[in-house]
């Protein structure tokens, strides 16, 4: 909604203040999609020091999800009684639904 402010949580797209993941691959696109989780520096060596995505899976206990060239920003903390997390905010890719097929553009 333009001119309006919303509190969202990681992945959320319709303000419940649940991961919406799920949801977000039903779409034709989202601006951004972000994703917090706890900070495993493996991780964290491999995706946010090269910005870029060319090409990765999300697993979900009963979905996947394709991500295509998407760009990656990262940022950590301490945020909702976890001291140590990691967000990832995705864009300018796609997702892809791995069981439908649908894709979702990533803006």
């Amino acid at each position: 909604m333009e001119g309006s402010r919303l509190t969202v949580a990681a992945g959320d797209l319709d303000g419940d203040g649940a991961a919406d993941l799920a949801y977000a691959g039903t779409l034709d696109e989202v601006s951004s999609l972000s994703l917090i989780f706890q900070k495993i520096e493996a991780t964290r060596s491999k995706v946010c020091t090269g910005k870029h995505i060319a090409s990765a899976t999300l697993r979900t206990d009963s979905d996947s999800y394709e991500i295509t060239n998407a760009a990656v920003s990262c940022t950590s903390g301490g945020v909702m009684g976890v001291d140590d997390w990691q967000q990832m905010k995705l864009s300018g890719g796609q997702m892809k639904h791995t069981r439908s097929g649908h894709v979702t553009l990533l803006k």
